[in-house]
C-alpha cells in the first residue's frame, strides 16, 4: 500500500499537478492543511482536490477564508485570503466547509491521524510528541503541518511526520518537500517545479508582488510566516 502525504500546498496548483503525476499510482493521497491560500489557483486546486478525493484537513488559511478573517502575521497572506475568498465557487467553499480539523485513516500498516496544527495555536516548532500523541489516542502514525518545516520523530507509541511545504517552503534548502509511506516505511521526497507559471498567474491576477519576489528568489522570503 502506497500513501502520499504532503502539506502547506496554498494554492500552488503547479507543484499540485506534478506530484499527483509522479506519485499517479498511490492509494491515498492526504493533505495536512492550508491547501489553499497565498497563490492565485484557489479554484483550480480544490477542483483537484473533489475529483481526486484527496482527503484534506482545516489549516488556518481555510479558517480565515471560511470565517473572513485576515492572517495577522502577514500582510501578503491575508491579501490572498481576500481575494479568494471573492474568487472561490460555490461548490468549492461547501467543499472547504465540510473539512474537519483531524481525520483518522486506517490503513493496512497502522492507524493515521492528520491534523494541521499540531498543537493547536501553541508553538509552532516545539513539540512535546508523547503528549500529543496521547492526546490524538496514540495511532500508529501522526501527520501534521504548518511549520513548512520536513520533521520526523519516532515516539514510544506514535510516529510524528511533518512531510514540510510542497507549495511554499521555507527551509534552508529551498527545496518543496513530501513523503510517501509504502508498506509502512516512510520515505522522504522532493519535487521540483518551474516557477515561472505561478508569476505569470500572479501578475495576471494582480495577487502580492512581493509572491514573485519570493519565487524569482529561490523560495526566499525572510518577512514571510506561514
Amino acid at each position: 500500500m502506497k500513501v502520499t502525504i504532503f502539506s502547506d500546498l496554498h494554492s500552488n496548483l503547479v507543484a499540485l499537478e506534478k506530484l499527483l503525476e509522479l506519485e499517479k499510482d498511490s492509494d491515498i493521497f492526504l493533505s495536512a492543511g492550508d491547501f489553499i491560500g497565498i497563490f492565485p489557483f484557489v479554484n483550480e486546486v480544490l477542483d483537484i482536490a473533489r475529483e481526486a478525493h484527496i482527503l484534506n484537513v482545516l489549516g488556518d488559511h481555510e479558517m480565515a477564508l471560511l470565517n473572513n478573517s485576515e492572517l495577522p502575521q502577514s500582510v501578503s497572506a491575508s491579501d490572498s485570503i481576500k481575494k479568494q475568498s471573492s474568487e472561490i465557487s460555490a461548490v468549492n467553499f461547501s467543499f472547504l466547509q465540510r473539512m474537519k480539523f483531524t481525520e483518522e485513516i486506517n490503513t493496512e500498516f497502522g492507524d493515521l491521524a492528520l491534523i494541521h496544527d499540531l498543537n493547536q495555536g501553541g508553538s509552532k516548532y516545539i513539540y512535546d510528541f508523547e503528549e500529543r500523541g496521547n492526546f490524538l489516542e496514540n495511532p500508529n502514525f501522526v501527520i501534521f503541518g504548518h511549520s513548512h518545516l520536513v520533521n520526523l520523530y519516532h515516539g514510544k507509541k506514535s510516529t510524528f511526520l511533518n512531510p514540510g511545504s510542497i507549495g511554499f517552503p521555507v527551509s534552508h534548502q529551498k527545496i518543496p518537500t513530501y513523503a510517501l509511506i509504502i508498506d509502512g516505511k516512510i520515505h522522504l521526497k522532493e519535487l521540483q517545479i518551474d516557477p515561472y507559471p505561478l508569476i505569470r498567474q500572479i501578475e495576471k491576477s494582480h495577487y502580492h508582488k512581493s509572491l514573485i519576489d519570493y519565487l524569482e528568489n529561490n523560495y526566499t522570503w525572510q518577512s514571510w510566516s506561514g
